[in-house]
């Protein structure tokens, strides 16, 4: 097998993956026309991220017990979820449940589906050297960004066909490059891993992701407050369905410039050090400015998320690959704590944006989720990311002092 066609199919499918998936999430399944910023509907995304975590919990616990090895995960269970999805949507199936169950039901199936088919494709990623693993992340991205516009600009029933045709495409990709790593294919030993690599530690592993995940979950957690705020507030601008789309793709190109122009990957702890800042002066403005702001904040906002998105994802790949260890327990416990850190803004920020005269007044529900997104930024950032760093040169001081006694 050839190795430059191995990492075309990688590309291709995981980009269909990423695209359908974004598109599912984003409409919840055709339900909505355009989300609102980030979020297609509050209680769906609940839903969605309740999923997330109990399906990576699962994972985590049973590839610790042995009982997940490499190369294991399915990959045509969770594509079968997706696509049942899909029919239910073209055919009208969700309309006929009551309102609850109509979100319920695709929250659970989205979540499920779409864990199990990113741990297959990060796993994928990480049986490669970092450099390929970085360019396919990248090239991935410009597919994934493809598939999402045009899946986008179908009708309902048209939308479902097309997701249904590109997941099968996904599956025939994932079962080609699971047949060329059994067979040894892209450096990497039966099963895909290196056979000459000893086994790390978790425990190291989680160290060194301490700084990314702090990024991350502070990521999340303020899109979710500002989603919540407003969904409470009734605060809707001009053009606010399309954010989502325009963050992603700022987002994907600036991950495509690091990679192939400026070619150094940042830690994601110095690229979070260096967007929150500009997202902390923009959310200042936010009260006092028009809608045409408020567009170019939310836009800057998720291409920021969507920059640290992809960076966690190489980091994960990376050091599973380095480490030796199973991405689906890094990758697991990353998804899993971004959900609940978003689960929680999300419920959170909406409870207070919905109560009754508010921390400031009825008429000064702005300034609330400013407030509160400020306390989040500054007090869970600078905390966290000292803590992780603290426990890190402890770590280090006890290892050399191990090594010189």
């Amino acid at each position: 097998m050839d190795p430059r066609l191995f990492s075309l199919v990688v590309i291709v499918g995981y980009g269909l993956f990423r695209g359908v998936n974004a598109n599912s999430y984003l409409s919840a399944f055709a339900s909505v026309e355009a989300p609102f910023l980030f979020v297609p509907d509050l209680f769906f995304n609940v839903v969605v991220a309740c999923s997330v975590v109990v399906c990576s919990v699962t994972v985590i616990a049973l590839t610790l017990r042995g009982r997940l090895g490499p190369l294991s995960m399915p990959y045509v269970a969770p594509a079968a979820l997706f696509v049942a999805a899909n029919l239910c949507a073209l055919f009208g199936v969700f309309s006929w449940m009551p309102s609850d169950l109509a979100l319920i039901v695709p929250g659970v199936l989205l979540g499920v589906a779409s864990v199990m088919l990113s741990l297959v494709w990060v796993e994928v990623l990480a049986c490669q050297e970092p450099r390929a693993i970085v360019t396919q992340i990248a090239l991935s991205m410009l597919v994934n960004m493809v598939t999402s516009s045009v899946l986008s600009g179908l009708s309902g029933g048209a939308r479902a066909v097309a997701s249904c045709a590109a997941l099968v495409v996904m599956v025939l990709c994932a079962r080609y490059v699971r047949r060329a790593l059994r067979a040894g294919v892209a450096g990497t030993g039966a099963g895909g891993r290196r056979k000459d690599a000893p086994r790390g530690s978790y425990r190291d592993a989680f160290l060194e992701l301490g700084d990314s995940l702090v990024a991350f979950c502070v990521m999340e957690a303020v899109i979710g407050l500002l989603n919540s705020f407003m969904l409470a507030g009734s605060v809707t601008f001009a053009g606010s369905g399309s954010v989502s789309g325009a963050g992603m793709l700022i987002g994907i190109l600036a991950f495509c410039v690091v990679v192939f122009v400026v070619q150094r990957i940042p830690r994601v702890s110095t690229a979070f050090r260096v967007i929150m800042p500009i997202i902390a002066s923009l959310l200042v403005f936010l009260p006092f400015l028009g809608e045409q702001f408020n567009l170019f904040f939310s836009t800057v906002l998720l291409g920021g998320y969507y920059f640290i998105a992809l960076l966690i994802t190489y980091v994960v790949a990376e050091t599973a690959h380095v480490r030796n260890l199973s991405p689906y327990v890094l990758m697991g416990a990353a998804a899993c704590l971004a959900r609940v850190c978003l689960a929680a803004a999300l419920l959170g920020g909406h409870a207070i944006g919905s109560l009754p005269g508010g921390l400031f007044g009825e008429s000064e529900h702005i300034m609330r989720y400013l407030v509160v997104i400020m306390a989040v930024i500054y007090a869970l950032s600078l905390a966290a990311v000292l803590v992780s760093r603290d426990r890190r040169r402890r770590r280090r001081g006890d290892a050399d002092a191990g090594s010189s006694a």
